[in-house]
């Protein structure tokens, strides 16, 4: 939120001196150019047109998360300005609908917003802090709320209608999630182009359960094969907490599974995945014994 910070203060001059939208004297938009007047605005605000993602975790369970910034235009009050806030699950359903997008309203019971902030007096922003509560969110899933100001305590001040919604979208990730360094052998029953020594390269698995992850990008034969496993050949580990061991599977049926009398297991120390798995193809049994040590978060 840093880079929004040192906007405010141009903000007020700039919206004060400059702008005027059309449909503001209806109180339907934007700002008009008169320095005794006061608006109050979302910094950055999208309307459906985009949407502040924010990566979190599956823990805490709890966590409270820079939400937006709420602004006001025109000269500082000598008192408090409370702004209403509203949430409003349509814009959720207007993003997707426009950016063919795969947002779920984020369910009720897994967030907290203060249904209004105050500016103080003397100030021209304020910020608002959403509450997360993850325990109702699957981590399949990609959430989004929907906010947008709906008043003000005093009548003088006016919301901007062009920038008055934002959206918060909720992307959680498991203690997995990240960019892997991947080492790693090869056996292919029919192909001995395709059997030998894999990396050192970067892979990335992203969550795909509360404690599995599964790889973004098909994984690559030997080394010098220039080959990798077919589209859709995605590979899913999942991690057992009590135990730390491993289980290999695959999300389109092709039938991955760990191979019999290898410790597939996840070392928390050095979050290191070893695993070793193996499908029936044709001539029988591909084979992969792989190492995935923790690089960095994902972006």
């Amino acid at each position: 939120m840093k880079n929004v910070f040192y906007t405010i203060a141009a903000l007020s001059a700039l919206l004060t001196g400059c702008l005027k939208d059309e449909g503001y004297d209806d109180n339907k938009t934007g700002f008009h150019a008169n320095n005794s007047e006061r608006s109050v605005t979302i910094l950055n605000a999208y309307e459906v047109n985009g949407i502040k993602t924010i990566g979190i975790f599956t823990t805490p369970v709890e966590e409270s998360l820079e939400g937006f910034v709420v602004a006001l235009a025109g000269p500082v009050a000598g008192k408090d300005i409370q702004v209403d806030l509203s949430v409003t699950p349509a814009l959720v359903d207007a993003y997707n609908t426009e950016n063919s997008g795969e947002y779920e309203v984020l369910p009720a019971a897994a967030f907290e917003l203060p249904p209004s902030v105050t500016i103080p007096a003397g100030k021209d922003y304020a910020n608002v802090r959403l509450k997360l509560k993850k325990g109702p969110l699957d981590p399949t899933k990609t959430y989004a709320v929907g906010v947008q100001l709906s008043g003000a305590n005093d009548p003088a001040v006016k919301v901007a209608g062009n920038t008055k919604q934002f959206l918060i979208g909720i992307l959680v990730k498991n203690s997995y999630d990240g960019v892997y360094e991947l080492r790693a052998a090869t056996q292919h029953p029919t192909n001995a182009a395709l059997a030998g020594p894999v990396g050192p390269t970067e892979i990335e698995l992203e969550t795909n359960g509360v404690t599995s992850v599964i790889t973004s990008t098909r994984h690559p034969w030997a080394n010098g094969s220039g080959s990798g496993l077919p589209e859709g050949y995605n590979t899913i580990f999942t991690v057992n907490p009590a135990t730390n061991k491993v289980t290999v599977t695959d999300g389109n049926g092709i039938g991955f599974m760990n191979s019999p009398g290898y410790d597939s297991r996840y070392d928390p120390a050095s979050r290191t995945i070893y695993a070793k798995w193996q499908y029936v193809g044709s001539g029988g049994n591909r084979v992969f014994t792989d190492t995935l040590v923790f690089l960095r978060l994902r972006d």
